[in-house]
């Protein structure tokens, strides 16, 4: 979080449809589906290139982007995570597929990135074995080769544990896994992890096929999930290694058992029968199968009156390994609806070719099966449709037909053949009309491009050099340039595009071919259903990651036009020192390509400086510098460490080197009280050379934040002492105004109604703030606005969160909000708000009062305020609300404010003289996210726009000092500026210290920075407020309706004290959440600290095991915290893990684990907080 993606596209147009200049469109939604950003581009030679800027707080995970372009829309996902590049290059050679049980050399190597040797260090790797998901080998896509009453789920195992020689290399010999209970075939996520002397590590993963078992049973079922009764159906066996080539000779053992509905799998292992359970499981057939080259077969038939739901099951007796599925036999009437799609057995014939590819010019041979005296309709396809049909006339030998290959058919085009044989024709035993179809592989030469770049073999930081690009062969080209750190590709070996590959991988038959032959002639029973799809898209994922507060090496050239000889590039790549892969990606006219070169960054003197991502005040810890020598005889080098801001400490110390070769020195820093960025530099100096690196390292207050909140009334004249961090003036009772922008400025979370309850409440205080925090704040609306368009759902009413249902509440607050944004000034989507008056308008018509639950009288009345706020007033509505018996006090102050904006004076006035102004407590609504501070708000809100302004202001008197949800937040926003506009308080003048402080308006703000004098020069009262933020020296456990239990454990599951860690110590944190026992909870954060010297270990990056967490609805991982939002009933528990590693020697503030309601601050509890401390 916090950079800037840099997004290509290359859209190949091959039907020529768009014209020149055309945009694209890229429309990026967070990891929660909210709308984040769009991006309007024009495209160069098919090249789209997109900057997508980041802010540092986003949310991390899974990100997705969708190109929209010419009718078409494309998707790609988006990895966003806080981690820090490698400084290591790790290198591996495990085999091409690992089997269970055996024991493997496994070369490992590491060296610094910058070209050092990285000796000594400690090296571990760890496995996590998945469930393959479709079929694992290559040529058996139609075959089962999966278990499926095994309960196998996500393993992770540490392969083996060791230390690099000196020169940086270790021969691990590993001894795999068994993986008991294995479904078949697995995935190996392998993660190599390489320590630094600094407490840093550097890792590789890669992903790896992974073989339980010695070899594979394969079962294919007759294509289609239904088989029709009295035929005979042959069901295919394969037997593979694990490799995925066939094997003979083993012994097949095979079952089909009728189910019933209320039968079920088990895995007790031994013959087939112990693999099924339940009172209605019978057993059909059974037989055993030796394979042969060609595998075996059996065949299976099912009577009628006989249908039902079967299970079909085959055992390898020589490897043990077990495959099985389901399918369903039904009555021939019914199997049209099911859809039967293979008709290989009675109507397909094969086609062959004289060679498996072609190039662009060259002649090709399809060979039709023999056919005395028939005809064959032969038609070439592709993705564009049919490119020639052409009758031929068969004969009693296999019937060549020759067509020339152009360019247009690359990457690949289908033959198809439908043949129709005399009738009455006896020289086979086949239908009188056969089809079959055969994919014809295409390459064209002229779709390669060969970009060359010529660039220095060594590049040094903060110094200008040269990059040359041009095409081998004078070819013009449009071309994008990337160099980017090693360090950030190798975390998941991070492949260059291939644009060719992509562009020319084999493409799916889009044409549909049938016909009318068994309905009209009835010369066979057999059906011709029809075609589709056959062939298949190839592609290959992978994605990237990188971090935010080491500065992303990333040098990026927007896409250029060659047309002919050599571009010259003059870049320059900032303090830096490691490996850069340069990326080159070329496209012109339907031709691709694309050039690789990794290249060292280096000087003869190095320093690599090894701290943590954050900082807390008080803390200490080391920082780590490698000193690099590259050349021999570099002699003596002086390294000196300087810090500012918060952060003090440092030193010179000297080392000396004889040859190459490098040195771990430490520098104690210590943390004040503080906060702020704070810059180490590192220096070091000898042979003549010079190296100098700067980080930026944050320190924060890890200990809660307790405000004070003091409150007085100044008559004219009348002075007073304050003290405190900022002071609000205001001629109306006092309303925190200032904080309430703060808060909502940098309010975390981003739900429906937290972004509508943001968006009020900034709309309503803009009048109210300072010049500069209403500049901001107008700012903000725009996003906000933009985020709320992805919450709408197809009935016009909006969702809590992406993909949730409409919620009435949520919906009436996100129409407010568009609507006043609109009319002050705002851009907002017509259709949208369209579409919400229009489900607002659906729901009060289904309103009815009687039998309600509590607060939906409110809800309704709400509603009714704001369609009245749209323009949009419903007042037939109000007036059967308004007649309602038993109407709430909050219906009636909601309904109050409906009619006073719909210019109905006396009505509501009358609903006001009947209401009450009392506002007792009661339990936090879910329904309409209500506290009795809210409902007074309403209350203020309807007195104030009825111009009753006494009486508002009596209800303003008595504000409460805690911290206010987002819900009282925007209700009190509402309600204030609607009181300051109907309050003629006069101009507001005081003086405040020295200053003489005079506003127009009727809130004034200032900051204070000690004891300060105010005076009141207005004619009327001033409400003053100050504020004074502190923060606890450590937090104590809290329970207020909830109770959090934080447990450390090892590796091996024993409790661990986090107290005293090890450097390089790996455990995890158990967080429990406990409910209330009678109360159900929804919208619940949990926020876990972690200390600054710990690392969270991040599953989505290193594909390991995801631990095992109870359910949420999400889950965010920043640097230095784990998030999570969730709901917990009644008497119910939660349970979350996070992966953690001690990595920085020091002393740090162990922070407490927080979990709250966010709409109910009366909700809470804590974890004490602690120390922790990271040995060497």
């Amino acid at each position: 979080p916090g950079d800037t993606l840099h997004v290509t596209a290359i859209v190949a147009d091959k039907g020529r449809t768009l014209p020149e200049a055309h945009p694209a469109t890229l429309e990026v939604y967070t990891p929660a589906g909210q709308f984040y950003g769009k991006f309007t581009r024009k495209g160069t030679d098919g090249f789209f290139s997109f900057d997508v800027p980041t802010k540092a707080d986003d949310p991390t995970g899974y990100w997705n982007a969708y190109l929209k372009v010419g009718g078409s829309s494309f998707h790609k996902v988006l990895h966003i995570e806080t981690v820090k590049p490698n400084r290591l290059k790790v290198n591996t050679s495990f085999p091409s597929v690992l089997e269970a049980g055996k024991t493997i050399q496994v070369p490992v190597s590491a060296a610094w990135l910058s070209g050092g040797v990285a000796g000594n260090l400690p090296v571990r790797a760890k496995a996590t074995l998945k469930k393959v998901s479709g079929s694992p080998f290559k040529g058996f896509e139609k075959y089962i080769f999966t278990q499926p009453s095994t309960g196998f789920s996500a393993d992770e195992q540490v392969l083996f544990e060791g230390r690099l020689d000196a020169g940086g290399a270790l021969q691990a010999q590993v001894k795999l896994p068994a993986a008991q209970n294995a479904p078949g075939m697995l995935q190996a996520f392998v993660t190599t992890s390489v320590e630094e002397p600094g407490g840093d590590e550097s890792f590789t993963t890669e992903t790896l096929p992974f073989s339980p078992y010695s070899a594979y049973v394969g079962i294919r079922i007759p294509d289609g999930e239904f088989l029709e009764t009295d035929q005979k159906h042959s069901f295919q066996l394969v037997v593979v290694d694990p490799q995925g080539k066939k094997v003979k000779g083993h012994k097949v053992e095979y079952a089909v058992y009728k189910a019933g509905w209320n039968w079920w799998w088990d895995n007790a292992g031994g013959t087939l029968d112990a693999y099924v359970n339940g009172s209605s499981v019978t057993k059909v057939k059974d037989g055993t199968a030796t394979v042969g080259a060609e595998g075996a077969s059996f065949s299976f038939q099912v009577n009628y009156p006989e249908w039902g739901r079967y299970v079909v099951l085959a055992r390898d007796t020589q490897s043990g390994h077990v495959s099985g599925a389901q399918f369903t036999v039904d009555w021939p009437e019914y199997s049209g609806r099911a859809g039967r799609r293979d008709p290989e057995a009675l109507t397909m014939i094969t086609l062959s070719t004289d060679k498996p590819s072609y190039t662009a010019g060259e002649k090709a041979t399809v060979y039709i099966p023999a056919a005395p005296g028939g005809r064959a309709l032969v038609e070439l396809t592709n993705t564009g449709g049919v490119l020639s049909r052409e009758w031929v006339s068969t004969s009693d030998k296999d019937t060549p037909w020759t067509f020339t290959v152009s360019p247009d058919m690359a990457p690949n085009i289908y033959v198809q053949v439908t043949l129709l044989q005399p009738y009455g024709a006896s020289a086979n035993d086949l239908p009188l009309r056969l089809y079959g179809v055969q994919r014809v592989k295409v390459e064209n030469a002229a779709s390669h491009l060969e970009p060359v770049v010529q660039m220095p073999d060594v590049l040094h930081p903060e110094e200008p050099f040269l990059i040359k690009v041009s095409e081998k062969n004078g070819k013009p080209m449009t071309y994008t340039l990337a160099l980017v750190d090693e360090g950030l590709l190798d975390l998941t070996a991070f492949k260059t595009p291939d644009p060719w590959s992509r562009m020319y991988r084999s493409e799916a038959l889009t044409v549909n071919t049938w016909d009318l032959y068994d309905q009209v002639i009835g010369a066979f029973s057999g059906r011709f259903s029809p075609l589709a799809a056959i062939g298949g898209d190839e592609d290959a994922v992978r994605s990237a990651r990188k971090d935010n507060r080491f500065n992303p090496v990333v040098l990026y050239k927007a896409p250029k036009t060659l047309e002919k000889g050599t571009d010259i590039l003059k870049l320059q790549l900032p303090m830096y020192v490691g490996s850069v892969r340069l990326m080159l990606i070329a496209g012109h006219d339907g031709a691709y390509g694309k050039l690789e070169k990794t290249v060292p960054v280096q000087n003869p003197l190095m320093v690599v400086t090894t701290l943590p991502r954050v900082m807390g005040t008080g803390e200490t810890t080391q920082a780590a510098v490698n000193v690099f020598a590259m050349e021999d005889k570099l002699g003596e080098a002086t390294i000196t460490v300087k810090a500012d801001g918060p952060l003090q400490g440092g030193g010179t110390q000297k080392v000396t080197f004889s040859a190459k070769g490098d040195r771990l020195l430490r520098f104690p820093l210590t943390a004040g009280s503080a906060e702020g960025i704070s810059h180490i530099t590192v220096t070091a100096s000898g042979g003549g050379h010079k190296a100098t690196e700067t980080v930026a390292l944050e320190v924060r207050n890890p200990n809660p934040v307790r405000t004070n909140v003091e409150r007085m009334v100044l008559e004219p004249g009348a002075s007073a002492s304050v003290n405190g961090n900022t002071l609000q003036l205001a001629t109306l009772p006092a309303l925190d105004v200032h904080g309430l922008f703060v808060s909502m400025k940098n309010y975390p979370y981003n739900c429906a109604e937290q972004l509508s309850a943001r968006g009020l409440t900034l709309l309503h205080l803009m009048p109210l703030l300072p010049e500069a925090d209403a500049k901001e704040a107008r700012a903000l609306i725009p996003g906000l606005i933009k985020m709320l368009y992805s919450r709408q759902q197809a009935d016009g009413g909006f969702a809590y969160w992406e993909g949730g249902q409409s919620a009435s509440w949520v919906s009436s607050m996100a129409g407010q909000f568009l609507s006043e944004a609109s009319r002050a000034g705002f851009e907002v989507n017509a259709g949208v708000l369209k579409r919400w008056k229009s489900f607002q308008e659906k729901l009060s018509q289904a309103y009815r009062a009687a039998g309600k639950v509590a607060f939906s009288d409110l809800d309704e009345a709400y509603r009714l305020y704001t369609l009245a706020v749209a323009g949009a007033a419903n007042l037939s509505g109000m007036n059967r609300l308004r007649s309602a018996e038993d109407l709430s006090d909050q219906a009636r102050w909601a309904l109050a404010s409906a009619y006073a904006l719909s210019g109905k004076a006396s009505l509501s006035d009358a609903l006001l003289d009947g209401t009450k102004r009392t506002f007792p407590e009661y339990e936090f609504n879910e329904l309409t996210f209500g506290t009795t501070f809210r409902d007074r708000m309403l209350a203020v809100d309807a007195l104030a726009l009825c111009g009753r302004v006494a009486d508002a202001f009596a209800l303003m008197q008595d504000m409460p000092d805690r911290v206010l949800s987002t819900q009282e937040s925007t209700f009190a926003a509402i309600a204030y500026h609607h009181l300051s506009e109907k309050a003629q308080s006069g101009a507001l003048h005081a003086r405040v210290g020295e200053e003489d402080a005079a506003s127009a308006g009727s809130v004034l703000t200032r900051a204070l920075s000690g004891p300060t004098t105010v005076k009141n020069l207005s004619d009327g009262k001033l409400y003053a407020t100050i504020l004074t933020e502190t923060r606890e020296p450590a937090a104590k456990a809290v329970s207020n309706g909830l109770e959090v239990n934080v447990k450390y454990v090892g590796e091996n599951g024993a409790a661990i004290s986090p107290a005293t860690l090890s450097q390089g110590t790996r455990l995890s944190a158990i967080i429990t959440v406990k409910g209330h026992p009678n109360r159900s909870l929804k919208n619940l954060a949990l926020s876990m600290g972690i200390p600054s010297g710990w690392e969270i270990v991040n599953e989505r990056l290193t594909g390991g095991a995801s631990a095992e967490e109870d359910g949420y609805d999400f889950k965010d991982i920043r640097d230095d915290r784990v998030d999570w939002f969730f709901a917990l009933p009644a008497g119910r528990s939660k349970t979350f893990r996070v992966q953690l590693r001690a990595a920085y020697e020091g002393t740090y503030t162990l922070p407490s684990v927080h979990c709250e309601a966010m709409y109910d601050a009366s909700v809470n509890a804590s974890s004490a907080s602690g120390k922790a401390v990271v040995t060497e």
